[in-house]
Formats: structure tokens, C-alpha cells, sequence
């Protein structure tokens, strides 16, 4: 963002101390640290520092320690994405891990990363509030089961991960079949279906099809897309009654011509890999990709 902005010198600075920093984190064996030793709050930087500056092997020790440590690897759903911390939940580490794991799935396909990435991404939104408050530490304690003391603390962060990481996922399940996380899906027709139910609506990801559809602007009310996976349909809103245009990113499209259709407006666009695309909201209620 500050590179967008034009401030080149800014931009060059804080680039140098990201790279020095990057370069402590490859050296050092385990760069995790925290102000306590059952903490893990350093695991998100160091996943998304070694992977930005492209290293990979270090990245991919970090995607192993991330999932093991997450509640020790126990299978208790409600703390995965946690710490070890025996005596809070809904904490900030686990949205802030859980980003990281879910972008590592992203990556691996792995199944196991993202059923702690997704449930420690999603437990810190019992701490958002109905009016809007956002409190830290829900203990669910026999006795308790409430926020206590009721501060905010980290809450903001724990927040800003859930912002950050929610979306949509369409994923093909062994057992039972095509399941949506964060949405609800139908299968009929040769078509799959997404309603998105994540809270904001900004993101659908379909793996089996590598197939990324993220909004700037707009709310994903609806999205269908073919077996083949030639077409995709969706419908782009605004509930805030503020937002002027739908804009978004498609990402994994198979390189071809595709016909682009919204409103009354018709056009042909070549594709490769991924395709941007900015209209009025009102147009954007009904968008048609199709590859030609």
C-alpha cells in the first residue's frame, strides 16, 4: 500500500527493516518468542515474512510448527487455532495463527490445517458483541462460560484476523461429499451454487476448481459456477446502502478468451490466470464470465 501511494522513500525503508528482520527469523531456529513460554504469538509474522521474501524451506518448518502447536495437536475442537494457555479462549493468537494456517492450506491442501485454521479463525467472533463491543478472553470455564473480566485487551486484533481470514470455502469432502465452510452450497444441474453466510461475503474459494473470487467493494449475495468450470455467475450487492461500484478478483481462471456480461454491457476480455473487474453496484447485481 505504501508503494501504491507513490512514497518510494518510505516504501524502500520500511522494506530494509522487513528483510533484516526476515534474515533474524531464517537464522535463528526457532524465532517464536513471546513475553511467555506457552505463548505462541510470533508464529503468523514469521509464516508470512518467510514466505514473502521466498523463504521456503524456513516457511515450510513454520507451516509444521504452526500445526503442531495448535492445542498441542489434540483433537478438541474449540481450542484449535489456540496456545497453550489452559485458562483463556477466543484469543487473538488463534485468528492471527489461523490466517496463517488457512493461507498455508491455500498453498498444501492440507485438511488438517484448515480445521484448526478455520475453527481458531472463526472462535474469536463470540468476543464481537451484538451493540459492537468487542471484548478479549471468553472463558469458558464450568461456572464462568462468559467474558471475564469484560475488557477489550487484544480484542481489536483478534478481530482484525477474523476480518482478515474469513471467506467462503467450497470444499469436496471424502466422506460426505461437496460442504461449504462459511456458506451454504447446492449441486444440481451440472452447477454448484455458494450463498455465502461467512458475515462479510467478500471472499469464495474453491479449491478443486483453483478458483479464487475475493470483492474490494460489494457483497457477494450469490455465485454459481459449472462443472467444467467455464462460467461463473454471481450477484455483486451493497446492504450499507454506501458502496458505488462492485469491484473484484478472479483468480485461477484457465488462460482464453472469456465473454464478460453485467447489465446491459457485453464484452470480450483475454484472460490469463486471473481477471479484474470494476462496475457500477447496480450492474454488478447480475455478472455473467463465460469462457468462450
Amino acid at each position: 500500500d505504501v508503494k501504491k501511494e507513490g512514497w518510494t522513500d518510505e516504501y524502500n525503508k520500511l522494506r530494509a527493516e522487513m528483510e533484516a528482520c526476515e534474515k533474524v527469523m531464517v537464522d535463528d531456529p526457532y524465532p517464536y518468542s513471546s513475553e511467555l513460554t506457552i505463548d505462541q504469538t510470533a508464529h503468523e509474522q514469521v509464516y508470512f515474512f518467510t514466505k514473502y521474501f521466498g523463504a521456503t524451506e524456513k516457511n515450510a518448518k513454520t507451516m509444521r510448527v504452526l500445526k503442531a502447536l495448535r492445542a498441542g495437536n489434540e483433537p478438541v475442537w474449540f481450542r484449535y487455532g489456540q496456545d497453550r494457555r489452559n485458562f483463556w479462549a477466543c484469543w487473538y493468537s488463534q485468528s492471527l495463527n489461523g490466517m496463517a494456517l488457512l493461507d498455508a492450506f491455500e498453498q498444501t491442501g492440507d485438511p488438517d490445517m484448515f480445521v484448526k485454521g478455520y475453527a481458531g479463525m472463526m472462535s474469536v467472533s463470540k468476543n464481537l458483541l451484538p451493540d459492537g463491543m468487542c471484548f478479549s478472553e471468553f472463558v469458558w470455564n464450568p461456572g464462568t462460560f462468559a467474558h471475564y473480566p469484560a475488557h477489550t485487551r487484544e480484542g481489536g486484533v483478534g478481530q482484525w484476523g477474523f476480518l482478515r481470514s474469513t471467506r467462503s470455502w467450497v470444499l469436496r469432502d471424502e466422506a460426505f461429499g461437496l460442504i461449504g465452510a462459511g456458506c451454504h452450497v447446492e449441486e444440481s444441474a451440472g452447477k454448484v451454487k455458494v450463498t455465502p453466510k461467512d458475515g462479510l461475503r467478500k471472499t469464495v474459494v474453491y479449491p478443486e476448481k483453483k478458483l479464487r473470487v475475493a470483492l474490494a467493494q460489494g457483497e457477494i449475495d450469490w455465485m454459481t459456477v459449472d462443472a467444467a468450470g467455464r462460467t461463473i455467475e454471481m450477484s455483486v450487492v451493497d446492504t450499507t446502502g454506501i458502496v458505488k461500484n462492485g469491484a473484484f478478483r478472479i483468480d485461477g481462471l484457465a488462460a482464453g478468451s472469456y465473454r464478460i456480461r453485467h447489465g446491459a454491457a457485453s464484452r470480450t476480455l483475454n484472460v490469463s490466470g486471473s481477471l479484474e473487474l470494476t462496475m457500477s453496484i447496480q450492474d454488478a447485481k447480475s455478472i455473467t464470465i463465460t469462457r468462450t
